[in-house]
């Protein structure tokens, strides 16, 4: 997991990219736990919906801040 400290250096660029790499991991994981039949990681799931969280609201931040 990337700390906030860290995402707020990146650029919205880099940001978007990082968001849809993180998505695509949850969504691969979500996958996993559906064709194996449990889940054995689900602090990862957790963790992964944290982060994009975290980007997206680092996202509205920087948009709000472009508009004033």
């Amino acid at each position: 997991m990337t700390k906030a400290s860290e995402l707020r250096k990146m650029s919205v660029d880099e940001l978007r990219k990082t968001l849809s790499e993180v998505r695509l991991n949850l969504f691969k994981e979500r996958a996993s736990i559906i064709t194996k039949g449990g889940s054995k990681n689900t602090q990862a799931i957790r963790q992964m919906r944290v982060e994009v969280a975290r980007i997206e609201t680092l996202l509205a931040e920087k948009g709000r801040a472009g508009n004033k």
